[in-house]
């Protein structure tokens, strides 16, 4: 009943409600938007504000320091430089972004918003709202606040500055590229790079929920735990702009903050403190939000559109009102699968395969087999009779009965947002692609260290993929992955410690994700039983395929396939239909079914997975000043990142285009030959001049040796010239290249980089400088190895400086890793010291199309 009030505000807020708590200046502002450029600053005020921002990582008193320094040496007027707290009042006066605050329980159980917001006591533990021992000695109202930041006038101050409207012009122009493209293919969409390209976005835009000057938005929900080493535990919800492309909106600049819950208890009613910042929204949608367009020069009446919302498994309960993973109905989609359970167990598990045993007759468990083949979309259309069938219970038993049998607990605050400017719960609810990687390695873990729970008759030293279960193996295969950091590029962020010693204490959901999916299938072929190897590399493929930022559909239908056959496999090589096996079928598990669904309806789930959340967690906490104080900072923090983001917004001059060194020589394209260079030119020397003298079709001239290649995907090659004469003897190796002969897929250690004047006889080019890479190319893939590992692992002989050739930069795509390996190659049976590709997940994966016949440069593997 509590959360039908809670929805029942949100669904008939205004933006001059009470409860809202908006002074008359800001409501005022958001129906009468400015439509000049802010006032002119002072020199002196730009010169607070640029130190505000250059010192945004520093300590208050770092700002202040700084500023009676300025003040002594050039003699400035003490008034006119202003103080940190005068700094930020004057962006919170220029961009109009302002928190509201309301009273919580000192426990942090209820927020005393909605329905609550004349309580005096928390309806939890029946503490006072406000401390007693003040009131009662000074009579002052004290209580324990939480910090919401509104949206509104957020989005107002990125729409005034020309720049800024033209950057989130973005959604509304590539809305009519996908359109037009559909259209020319017979209404199919080939190409999946954005939310715009899923076909929930596409039917929304014909049900005309959402027009041009609507404006999208994305919630993220997740708990952070500030410190290690003390109870530091809160949560917080940021606001993702969906009118910015890709390269933008999931960058600090663009990810605003939208509330906080500290801690450190865990909250019992999350819904109290979403609420004012949804009801905010959901005014936002009824009543319309003006928007003044600088780029366009006018005024319009804008609907903020919430389209989807993220969260992990833990704080997706709290959006979704489901049971969680436990239940029978538990799919986080909900896709209407029911679970099994164990005989006298109250767990369920998604179990597509029921038990063999004849004895299993677990009711409400005992269903016939379910075909992955025959699942159920996600998103049930029966979650709103369901949801009818929760609420309307009359009595805790029928509740209770209502609450197992469809999976919801209570109706989600989602639902409280206008029905016509939302996607609606579930489909918006989108699978945590971050999350759903880690969580699947994890579970490989348990499995293969036969450390997951056993039945009585079900000996772990019997299971033939239990390789971990001697400690030896596991020692080394941890000593094998920390070996292997030093062939892994910067690039590719931290690289794994040792999985063995650090897989229970702190290791990143990134270095889960190299490991498992990038060093793994070079690392147990031959460890796993060929059968469960082969099974493996199914799932390593379909989420490499699905995790890049652009997937055709040839790769959808590649990534269902390795993704349906894997989990059939799943149920037969690990579950073995053994009812003391179920609880090996986890929810991880089940949702690799729906990727592939959820992306041709919202778009390649990187789009929306917690990465940014993740992000801004992290940066946020790291500006954390004060221990003592750190929920109140922490929120502090997200206040100001606001304000900034909105007057970098606002004003370009405090937001600077990134310069182009002027040591680097830009090649266009998005290429930059950088330093280090030599210092003068000489003639090439040994292989590398008769493989320039092949390439320019002359003798080569006097050259000048480069170090390093930026790539229009922003990575950064480095070469053998230059890593092998540094003084660090811990370099990460980063100069092996993938790039394209005639289109086909090669490898290649870059030597270095050139540029040469082709001669005057040439015939396609006279005279024409060219900037080019010399490079010692690697084999061809073994191909069975690539056939077998689903084209995971590109196992390939390094050809020797005998082969130096030269490639134009280019034809060069990508940075990848090389990770030495000695596999047994199957055609010969012997074992040969190779390298296996690493790619970098998000980025394109390189499918290999086989060897190009007219390629003169050609090895023959």
């Amino acid at each position: 009943k509590l959360a039908l009030e809670f929805i029942k505000c949100i669904r008939e807020a205004r933006l001059d409600d009470p409860v809202a708590k908006l002074s008359e200046e800001v409501l005022y502002r958001l129906r009468h938007p400015p439509h000049t450029p802010p006032e002119p600053l002072s020199p002196l005020q730009k010169h607070s504000i640029t130190n505000y921002f250059a010192l945004e990582n520093a300590s208050i008193r770092a700002f202040e320091e700084v500023r009676a320094s300025e003040i002594k040496t050039f003699n400035v007027a003490e008034q006119d430089l202003l103080h940190f707290d005068a700094v930020e009042k004057l962006i919170a006066k220029i961009t109009g972004v302002e928190s509201v605050q309301h009273d919580m329980c000192w426990d942090s159980c209820q927020a005393f918003t909605g329905p609550l917001e004349d309580d005096l006591r928390c309806s939890q533990c029946g503490k006072h709202r406000y401390d007693q021992h003040i009131l009662k000695h000074k009579g002052k109202l004290v209580s324990r606040k939480f910090h919401t930041i509104l949206l509104g006038p957020l989005l107002q101050a990125i729409y005034r500055d020309p720049q800024s409207a033209e950057d989130l012009a973005y959604r509304v122009l590539k809305t009519h590229e996908v359109l037009e493209a559909a259209i020319a293919n017979n209404r199919i969409v080939e190409v999946y790079d954005d939310y715009i390209s899923g076909s929930d976005y596409i039917q929304s835009l014909l049900e005309k929920k959402i027009r041009d000057e609507d404006i999208l938005i994305m919630s993220s929900l997740d708990g952070a735990q500030l410190f290690e080493s003390q109870a530091s535990d809160c949560w917080i919800y940021i606001w993702v702009i969906l009118e910015y492309s890709p390269d933008k909106r999931y960058k600090k600049q663009y990810v605003y903050p939208g509330g906080f819950i500290p801690g450190p208890n865990k909250p019992k009613n999350v819904d109290s403190f979403l609420f004012p910042g949804y009801h905010h929204v959901s005014a936002l949608q009824r009543e319309g939000l003006e928007i003044y367009n600088a780029w366009e020069q006018r005024q319009y009446t804008s609907f903020v559109h919430h389209y989807l919302a993220t969260a992990d498994g833990p704080g997706l309960v709290y959006f979704n009102g489901m049971c969680g993973h436990c239940g029978q109905n538990g799919c986080r989609l909900y896709c209407g699968v029911r679970g099994r359970r164990k005989t006298h167990g109250k767990t369920y598990y998604p179990a597509l395969a029921k038990p063999d045993s004849p004895t299993y007759k677990v009711k409400g468990s005992d269903h016939a087999t379910v075909l992955v083949q025959d699942l159920p979309p996600a998103a049930s259309t029966e979650y709103y009779r369901n949801l009818k069938m929760v609420v309307s219970a009359r009595s805790e038993t029928a509740y209770d009965k209502a609450r197992r049998y469809t999976g919801i607990t209570k109706p989600s605050i989602l639902i409280g947002l206008q029905p016509e400017h939302t996607l609606e719960v579930p489909r918006c609810l989108a699978p945590d692609q971050m999350h759903l990687a880690a969580l699947l390695a994890t579970l490989h873990i348990d499995l293969w260290r036969g450390e997951i729970d056993n039945g009585l008759f079900d000996d772990p030293r019997l299971w033939p993929f239990s390789i971990f279960l001697d400690d030896d193996v596991w020692t080394a295969h941890g000593l094998d992955v920390e070996a292997l950091g030093l062939h892994i590029p910067g690039l590719l962020d931290a690289k794994p410690r040792n999985v063995k010693e650090n897989h229970t204490s702190g290791y990143k959901t990134w270095e889960f994700i190299i490991w498992f999916y990038g060093e793994c299938p070079g690392l147990l072929y031959e460890l796993l039983p060929l059968e469960y190897w082969k099974h493996f590399c199914k799932l390593v493929r379909g989420f490499r395929l699905i995790s890049q930022h652009l997937i055709t559909l040839d790769e959808l239908r590649e990534a269902q396939n390795c993704f349906l056959s894997w989990y059939e496999d799943y149920e037969r090589l690990y579950y073995g239909h053994r009812e003391d096996r179920l609880h090996f079928v986890r929810q991880s598990v089940h949702q690799v079914t729906h990727l592939v669904e959820e992306t041709i309806k919202k778009g390649p789930p990187i789009c929306y997975a917690q990465w940014t959340m993740e992000r801004t967690i992290g940066n946020l906490g790291q500006e954390i000043r004060q221990p003592s104080q750190m929920y109140e900072n922490f929120s502090r923090q997200g206040v100001r990142r606001c304000m900034k983001n909105a007057l970098r917004g606002m004003m370009k001059e405090f937001d600077p285009p990134t310069k182009v060194s002027s040591l680097a020589n830009d090649l266009g394209n998005g290429y930059l030959l950088l330093r280090a260079r030599d210092r003068y030119k000489m003639y090439p020397k040994g292989r590398e001049f008769g493989a320039l003298a092949r390439y320019m079709g002359c003798q080569p001239h006097k050259i000048r040796r480069w170090a390093r290649l930026q790539l229009p995907n922003g990575h950064i090659t480095r070469c053998a010239w230059r890593e092998n004469a540094s003084r660090h003897a811990n370099i990460r190796i980063a100069r092996n290249v993938r790039f394209e002969v005639n289109g086909h897929a090669r490898l290649g250690e870059v030597i270095y980089y050139t540029q040469v004047r082709l001669p005057s006889t040439h015939v396609d080019a006279p005279n024409e400088v060219r900037t080019v890479a010399l490079i010692w190319p690697y084999s061809n893939p073994d191909p069975n190895l690539l056939e077998w590992s689903s084209q995971t692992l590109w196992s390939c002989r390094h050809l020797g400086e005998a082969s130096t050739t030269v490639i134009e930069v280019t034809q060069i795509k990508a940075l990848v890793g090389m990770l030495p390996h000695s596999p047994t190659i199957p055609s010969t049976g012997v074992a040969e010291a190779r390298f296996h590709m690493l790619e970098k997940p998000g980025f394109d994966v390189a499918t290999y199309a086989g060897p190009d016949e007219s390629d003169p440069e050609q090895e023959d593997d």
